[in-house]
C-alpha cells in the first residue's frame, strides 16, 4: 500500500480507543467508513456485498456481518449464529444485550457517524454498544448472513473476557437509551455518573 494514494497512515499518542476512533473519522472522506481492529481479519468480498446492501436499503446505517472467530495463531475455531438480522430483531438484541454484530464487522454511513458526533468521550468502554442504541433510534441496523470477518479471541484481547467495567457502561448506555425511547423517562434527569453509581450499589447490595 506504500504507494498507493488512496492509503493514509494516521499516526498520533495513545488516547484510548475512543478518542483514536473519532481521531480516524475526523480524517476519513468516504461515503462508507468500514471497521477492523487490528489483529482481526476482513475477508475477500466483504466491502463489495456491504455497499451493495447500504446502496440498496439507504434506511440501514449500520451495517454488520457474521463472523469466523480465530485462535491467537488465525486458525478458525468456531462462528457465529446470528444470520440475517432486520432492524426489529437487532433493536431486540440490543435492549437485551444478546450477541450482537461486533465493532470489526461494521459499515457505517460516514452521514451516520456525523450525525451523531460520532462516539462519545464518555465511553472509555462500549462505545460501540452505545453508539448502536443512538443509531437505533433514528436508523436501522442490519447483519448480512455471511461470514465476511474473523475475529481474534485469546488472553490480552479486549473482548476475550468482557469486564465489570464494560457491564457498568454497557447498562448506562442502555439506561440512556430506554430514557431517550420513552420506556424509563425518569433516568434522563439522572447524570452518568450517577447512574454508575446506583449500577454499582444495585451489583454489590
Amino acid at each position: 500500500f506504500r504507494h498507493d494514494r488512496r492509503v493514509r497512515i494516521l499516526r498520533k499518542p495513545n488516547s484510548g480507543l475512543t478518542e483514536t476512533l473519532n481521531f480516524g473519522l475526523a480524517h476519513a472522506t468516504g461515503e462508507f467508513i468500514a471497521r477492523l481492529d487490528a489483529d482481526d481479519i476482513t475477508y475477500g468480498g466483504r466491502f463489495a456485498q456491504q455497499v451493495e446492501y447500504l446502496d440498496e436499503n439507504p434506511r440501514c446505517g449500520i451495517l454488520g456481518s457474521n463472523f469466523y472467530v480465530l485462535n491467537s495463531h488465525g486458525h478458525r475455531v468456531t462462528r457465529s449464529k446470528l444470520g440475517m438480522l432486520g432492524a426489529e430483531e437487532c433493536i431486540a438484541r440490543l435492549r437485551q444485550r444478546m450477541p450482537f454484530i461486533p465493532h470489526s464487522s461494521w459499515m457505517v454511513r460516514s452521514s451516520v457517524f456525523i450525525e451523531l458526533d460520532g462516539y462519545q468521550r464518555y465511553f472509555k468502554v462500549c462505545e460501540d454498544y452505545d453508539f448502536s442504541l443512538r443509531c437505533s433510534e433514528r436508523h436501522e441496523i442490519a447483519c448480512l448472513p455471511g461470514f465476511l470477518v474473523g475475529i481474534r479471541k485469546h488472553i490480552g484481547c479486549v473482548s476475550y473476557e468482557p469486564t465489570f467495567s464494560q457491564f457498568r457502561f454497557g447498562q448506562v448506555a442502555l439506561l440512556r437509551h430506554l430514557g431517550r425511547v420513552g420506556i424509563i423517562p425518569e433516568v434522563n434527569a439522572v447524570p452518568d455518573d450517577e447512574l454508575l453509581r446506583l449500577i454499582d450499589r444495585w451489583f454489590t447490595e
